[in-house]
């Protein structure tokens, strides 16, 4: 093992440190972010405050990893340390990225989660680990505020809500990592807070859902799921898959919904029980699948056909199955229903969440709000 000597050490901290193992030596380097100004410099430049980190073979062993600090001196002397002490940083049981996402993903498998709550997962987090792969974070542990909020400056252009729904997922993804002893803290807890307005749900008024209707008359499967989905509220997940004995001869839905486990019953409109009733018999058991077909690849071609025929329409804003759900909730508290009620018929656990995205449409608050008001002009007077 060779001695470093103190003009080797003001070298280290000025320019770039080697610390020297049975001839093998470990490199000191910025990581420099995307937006830094001097990364054109290379890794060596270090002159910059962007994430230091440290390459090389320490007692046999290789390594490449975050050092978790911002100050090259202070890096340095990390690697002063772990050389008079004579040991290499240990890593116990530190999987990589790959490995922790796919652990995740069956941990929700086993809490029961719903297969397309699932498989949305697991398309979010391949992308993650994506960007993880590209950016070189390789294991759990490098996965630090920094990293986290790369990720984040890597998706501008997405909405509040969607960033919203972002910190929940890598969240509850980090939650999940501690409790396996993984790291220590959740780097999501570490950003700035969220100013998050969530936009007025939007729905079909009665003229535009009759011209979906009318562009979709050449295709009588995606029509029928299309107005079930209309004067049900179901998600499309539980329309696609809904089985013929799911509906009595009085036209009563009874369900039990695949992504919470709701029971919901509901009577049917006349039109919708007469486009389920004309479609071709793909099997005995189900209205729009077969023993050969899945799920997803019907549920993908009804959502291209449907935003073909809103575009048909003119409809000015994208068509999509969500959309249809958001339009029977609002037509029914636009009628005086009750939000209770409709939380129900639409399968939240929660009444919270029904009036987080619905809230603006319930009659019967805003009729009171009026009437507070009023009632404060009388009192003024």
């Amino acid at each position: 093992m060779y001695i470093i000597t103190s003009t080797l050490v003001d070298y280290v901290e000025t320019m770039y440190a080697i610390v020297y193992y049975e001839a093998i030596m470990i490199t000191l380097y910025r990581r420099h972010k995307h937006n830094c100004k001097q990364k054109t410099q290379g890794r060596s430049y270090n002159r910059c405050g962007c994430p230091v980190w440290a390459e090389g073979t320490l007692h046999g062993n290789y390594m490449r990893r975050s050092l978790r600090t911002l100050s090259w001196e202070r890096a340095a002397a990390m690697l002063r340390k772990w050389e008079a002490e004579g040991i290499a940083p240990a890593r116990p049981n530190m999987p990589t990225v790959s490995d922790s996402i796919a652990a995740y993903l069956n941990d929700c498998r086993a809490r029961n989660l719903a297969e397309t709550s699932v498989y949305n997962y697991s398309r979010w987090f391949t992308r993650f680990a994506k960007f993880c792969n590209q950016r070189n974070y390789n294991y759990v542990a490098e996965l630090t505020f920094q990293a986290v909020q790369e990720w984040f400056e890597s998706r501008p252009m997405h909405s509040a809500t969607t960033k919203k729904i972002d910190r929940m997922k890598l969240g509850t993804y980090f939650n999940f990592c501690i409790r396996r002893g993984w790291i220590e803290k959740n780097p999501v807890q570490e950003l700035s807070k969220l100013h998050w307005r969530p936009k007025e749900t939007d729905y079909l008024r009665k003229d535009e859902f009759a011209a979906l209707v009318e562009a979709l008359q050449p295709y009588p499967d995606t029509l029928a799921a299309v107005m079930l989905m209309r004067w049900s509220g179901l998600r499309i997940a539980d329309a696609v898959a809904l089985e013929r004995e799911r509906i009595d001869r009085q036209g009563q839905l009874s369900i039990v919904t695949r992504k919470t486990g709701t029971y919901i019953t509901m009577p049917l409109p006349a039109e919708c029980l007469t486009a389920l009733r004309n479609l071709p018999a793909m099997s005995s058991r189900w209205f729009f699948i077969s023993e050969t077909s899945r799920i997803k690849t019907v549920s993908e071609t009804l959502r291209e056909r449907l935003a073909k025929a809103g575009k048909q329409a003119n409809i000015p804003r994208r068509c999509h199955p969500h959309l249809l759900r958001d339009t029977f909730a609002v037509e029914l508290l636009l009628a005086g229903v009750p939000l209770e009620y409709v939380s129900k018929m639409l399968g939240h656990t929660q009444i919270r969440t029904t009036e987080m995205h619905y809230a603006p449409f319930v009659r019967e608050r805003q009729d009171q709000l009026s009437a507070a008001v009023r009632r404060a002009w009388d009192q003024s007077k």
